[in-house]
């Protein structure tokens, strides 16, 4: 140090300034975090650079270095165990944190303020299992997750919860859960009528799965129990009357309804006393003597005191599959979308009164993952201001957090989860809501049909089978007002979902054993659904916004509810299937999206692992990722959007948080970055809401290719200027031929809807010959036979309908409706004679007969193959699909742009390559007989260069590599 500079802080003064910076971050931790503290960790002789250690939580470490920081993970990892001396706990996580270079020259006076705004390495050190090594995240020694300071804190707040407690309460909940379900279903045998209650109780068909939901319900309560008793007048439950030993069914019962009439928790225990009082005696005592030490387990364990244990314990519990037959958001997809939907609230969130009027709404809210979510984002909004979320819980469970759904047990856990935020906290009246669903009791007033949630369609003023909170419900009977469910237009600040997806009806029941709740179909008669769909149907007379659409499915229906309740300028969020991206179906939706709303980002998963690429568990269906901004005034039209292409799904909550701040902070190249030194985690690219192939795609730069022909245009890599292609839409050039319904389609409406019937073998000459289903075997030729045939209907008109149908619709051109592309070569055929498509290969009749082969050509090239992937919807791994109505938008090869030596030139290489077999197209870059398409079509007919077919060849080996396209399945 030269005279006369000022001094520079040291390791241990940086150290106390982090700790004063992350103090300044979450003030209400003051007191809980220390620097360089002596005599803290027990048997350790070195003080931790700095030790978070709040009362309730896992105490964290940070161990800090100023970079290259090649000791600072050793140091981490030898804090793995070591035994915090205040609370006796092990310590299970600890941080290494990279200091950048710039603070190796700060001087004392300016460290806090440097360390508020440094950007940070982190690596994430993990104590695992007894005998197993310690996890490192990010694993390779030159990878570091980058974070601000606020994420950083973020993160050590995460890390605050003991993985060992969670690991220890689920396999303690589970056992009891297990075991005591068993022991009902055998009574069940016996007593039939103890099943059927549970069931009523739940509104679902009796069985294991709901006879497990039901248990859990009683280890919640009893767990919440223990809670209510540390702060109110209540008896603990091993203070009630025993009979040998086990607390007494009717002691429980007495005490669970003097906490609903004294002290509430109407959520908790409402559900909780039916369950326990659709027990007969002997049944009754042999649950709760598996089910009161398994609950004081639990409170030891801290699920009853750390809310966020409690939360994780409950949702890793429902999210088994297998356990409760329940589908789920993923915890760590739910924290990502609630943290990009927090970040984009223009809110003062040191304010309170920011608190008191926010709403946060979830209209299909299942076991209220999303919605907790939402709360746990705005809850670190509230500790970083410094407020106290505590204080302010019982308002956000009365009026902040409105929930909805059709199933009691659903409900019931949702508002638990809610609740466990802060479980000594009282509250009145909830906000979360059982709506009714199907056919009503008329002699309780109830609706002769409802629709659940969707019946918000119709107005403000709903009736709810019950409310979950019920201040109004006591002893004395249940208040009607409680039953009404009021959602105004306009009142959400932010709308989050993932609702059913499904028509209504679902096919997987039998298949999973599910139980029937009252919920999308299930257990409902076609009668009932047909009064269910006409009810929503009636809904939409005379609105002006419709995004639902019968094809796309419930989702797109609650868009519709969202768009109603959400303000202008308020958000959405949604899971939605990709479908959204570019189906037809989804088409109002996507209008509705750009002349509505605005921000519009798009977030999907580029993975080809069987269920990589959903948000939510347990589905090897594509999801997207919504988020929009309801437009304050006139405008849209723009039709921009965000996409946003993430490479695997976050594997932790810490992973999501990171991953939403790169998300905000996007590199400028079109990446998304999460670690520096590493690949990158995603990429991003903007475009019109048109173009939804731009979602799902791991290289950005095949997007570029894909957007070209509409344009007239391709951008080859490696050329620095686009070449001109002459295209058009394949509508141009002649019209789509008929959905297979309305070939062979049953009785509709007293009438044949098909004038076919479908004889799957042809006969030696057939009147009106069939390509109807996929055979790979016989599609690796670009000329395919018919494989069935129609015979006409008797019956009406139907002789006559064939005929006409034929004459307008047979066609040699077939293009490819479910084209899998790991296993199927072609996008389109010709037969050797005109046939009519069936459910596989649609016809499209061509205006001129020479125009076919130009476009077949066209179609089966790499270019063809890519526009074709690129207008589909990639729902299913390795799988494009285009439906009927879309095919006239395909971009083809023109051939009214041709000349007569062109035109011929591909009459002759169709016929030099119709004898030779195509691979499946994820094997586009491997097939000889692809490249000599590629060159003789792009060489001979359209006189590309030698550069320009090298940047095909490129093309073939980008779109080949693409996760959707090989699904997962490699080439020969």
């Amino acid at each position: 140090m030269r005279r006369g500079d000022a001094p520079r802080a040291g390791e241990k003064a940086l150290n106390q300034s982090l700790a004063a910076a992350i103090v300044k971050e979450r003030p209400r931790w003051a007191g809980h975090v220390a620097a360089e503290a002596t005599n803290v960790l027990a048997e350790s002789a070195k003080a931790p650079d700095v030790l978070v250690d709040r009362p309730g939580e896992q105490a964290v470490v940070v161990e800090t270095e100023h970079a290259p920081a090649r000791t600072a993970v050793d140091d981490a990892l030898d804090r793995l165990g070591a035994e915090v001396r205040r609370s006796g706990e092990r310590i299970e996580t600890a941080f290494a944190v990279r200091l950048p270079e710039a603070l190796h020259t700060v001087r004392p006076a300016d460290a806090e303020a440097a360390l508020q705004g440094a950007v940070y390495g982190l690596k994430v050190c993990t104590a695992n299992a007894p005998g197993e090594p310690p996890t490192v995240w990010p694993e390779a020694p030159d990878e570091w997750a980058s974070a601000s300071l606020p994420v950083l804190v973020d993160l050590l707040e995460v890390a605050g919860l003991s993985e060992r407690r969670v690991a220890d309460s689920l396999d303690t909940m589970e056992a009891a859960v297990r075991r005591t379900a068993a022991m009902v279903r055998d009574d069940a045998t016996v007593y039939p009528d103890q099943g059927r209650r549970i069931g009523e109780a739940l509104h679902q068909k009796e069985g294991e799965q709901t006879f497990r939901m039901a248990m859990a319900m009683l280890v919640n309560a009893l767990v919440f129990h223990e809670v209510v008793a540390g702060s109110h007048d209540v008896e603990p439950v091993d203070r009630l009357p025993k009979t040998g030993g086990v607390v007494r069914q009717s002691a429980l019962l007495a005490e669970w309804k003097r906490i609903l009439e004294e002290v509430n928790y109407w959520p908790i225990f409402a559900i909780a006393r039916q369950v326990l009082g659709s027990l007969r005696t002997p049944a009754g005592h042999r649950v709760l003597e598996v089910l009161e030490p398994a609950s004081a387990e639990l409170v030891t364990l801290g699920a009853g005191t750390t809310h966020a244990l409690a939360s994780r314990m409950f949702q890793r519990l429902i999210a088994d599959r297998k356990f409760l037959a329940s589908y789920y958001t993923r915890s760590e997809s739910a924290a990502l979308l609630a943290e990009l939907l927090a970040r984009r609230l223009d809110l003062d969130w040191r304010d309170e009164d920011t608190y008191r009027g926010l709403r946060i709404g979830d209209l299909a809210c299942g076991t209220g993952t999303l919605l907790y979510a939402a709360y746990e984002a705005v809850g670190r909004r509230m500790r970083r201001a410094g407020l106290d979320d505590a204080a302010l819980h019982r308002g956000m469970m009365e009026d902040g957090l409105i929930g909805a759904d059709v199933m009691p047990s659903a409900t019931h856990l949702a508002t638990s989860q809610l609740a466990s935020a802060h479980p000594s906290r009282t509250f009145g009246r909830t906000r979360v809501h059982t709506m009714p669903y199907g056919e009503g009791d008329r002699a309780k007033g109830e609706e002769v049909i409802a629709i659940g949630s969707l019946e918000w369609l119709e107005g403000e003023r709903q009736i709810a089978l019950f409310e979950t909170g019920g201040s109004q419900v006591s002893g004395a009977g249940e208040d009607v007002g409680a039953r009404t469910a009021e959602l105004r237009d306009g009142e959400l600040d932010v709308c989050v979902m993932n609702p059913p997806f499904s028509r209504s009806t679902n096919h997987e029941a039998e298949k999973w054993d599910v139980p029937a709740p009252a919920f999308a179909g299930f257990g409902k008669s076609e009668e009932e659904q047909g009064r269910m769909s006409a009810k929503l149907a009636g809904a939409y007379h005379g609105r002006e916004v419709r995004m639902g659409h019968g094809n796309a499915g419930l989702g797109s229906n609650f868009l519709d509810v969202a768009h109603d309740k959400v303000r202008p300028g308020g958000w959405i969020g949604f899971i939605l299937p990709s479908a959204l991206l570019s189906g037809g179906a989804w088409k109002d939706a996507r209008e509705a999206l750009d002349e509505r709303f605005e921000d519009v980002v798009f977030v999907t998963l580029a993975n080809a692992e069987p269920t990589g690429r959903a948000w939510s568990a347990d589905t090897h269906m594509a999801e997207t990722m919504l988020l929009a901004r309801k437009r304050a005034g006139e405008g849209g039209g723009d039709a921009k959007a965000r996409y946003v292409n993430v490479r695997r799904r976050p594997r932790t909550e810490a992973e999501a948080l990171l991953l939403a701040d790169a998300m905000d902070a996007p590199d400028s190249q079109g990446e998304l970055r999460l670690t520096t030194g590493g690949s990158p985690y995603g990429s991003w690219i903007d475009g019109g809401l048109d173009e939804g192939g731009l979602g799902q795609v791991r290289d950005t730069g095949l997007c570029l290719v894909a957007r070209g022909p509409a344009r007239g245009e391709v951008v080859l890599p490696r050329r620095t200027a686009a070449t001109r292609v002459p295209t058009t839409r394949l509508g141009s050039l002649g019209t789509r031929g008929p959905v297979d319904r309305d070939l062979t389609g049953g009785a509709h409406n007293g009438r044949e809807r098909g004038p076919f019937e479908l004889h799957r073998t042809p006969g030696a000459a057939p009147e009106y010959p069939m390509l109807w289903a996929h055979d790979a075997t016989r599609e690796r030729r670009m000329s395919v036979g018919p494989d069935a045939e129609g015979v006409p209907k008797t019956a009406d008109d139907c002789p006559e309908r064939a005929a006409a149908m034929w004459e307008a619709h047979a066609s040699r051109f077939h293009t490819n409706r479910d084209f899998r592309l790991n296993s199927q070569p072609l996008a389109a055929c010709l037969t050797p004679e005109p046939c009519l498509g069936g459910t596989a290969w649609p016809t499209f009749r061509m205006d001129e007969d020479e125009w076919m082969c130009p476009v077949l050509l066209w179609m089966n090239s790499t270019l063809g193959l890519v526009e074709f992937w690129w207008r589909g919807t990639r729902q299913q791994m390795g799988r494009a699909r285009i439906t009927i109505s879309r095919v006239p938008d395909l971009s083809v090869l023109d051939p009214r742009a041709l000349d007569a030596g062109q035109r011929g030139a591909c009459e002759r290489i169709y016929r030099d390559l119709v004898e030779k077999d195509l691979r499946p197209a994820h094997e586009a870059h491997e097939d000889p007989v692809r490249k000599e398409l590629d060159e003789r079509l792009y060489g001979e007919v359209l006189g590309w260069g030698r550069a320009e077919l090298e940047g095909v060849g490129v093309v073939r080996a980008k779109w080949c590599a693409e996760p959707t396209v090989h699904g997962g399945k490699g080439g020969r």
